[in-house]
């Protein structure tokens, strides 16, 4: 791990911006710092494969139009 990663890269993928200012400064460090950039693109990958997976996204989204043909989303107030 390079120097000054620990202290920008959590365990989830990319930066964690506190305020959300600082993504100038984030990204000039990031310019500064290329061989970070594979390890950037792994956990990005491997967050989108776990948290965008297709069948599970249609799955959650067939759920959906069944609740609303049930009349189960549908408010009456």
């Amino acid at each position: 791990m390079a120097v000054g990663l620990s202290s920008r890269v959590s365990r989830q993928p990319g930066l964690r911006l506190r305020p959300p200012e600082a993504l100038a400064d984030h990204l000039a460090w990031l310019i500064d710092h290329p061989e970070v950039w594979p390890e950037f693109g792994r956990r990005g990958r491997r967050h989108v494969e776990e948290h965008f997976d297709m069948r599970r996204l249609n799955e959650r989204l067939v759920g959906i139009y069944e609740d609303v043909v049930a009349g189960r989303l549908l408010s009456h107030d």
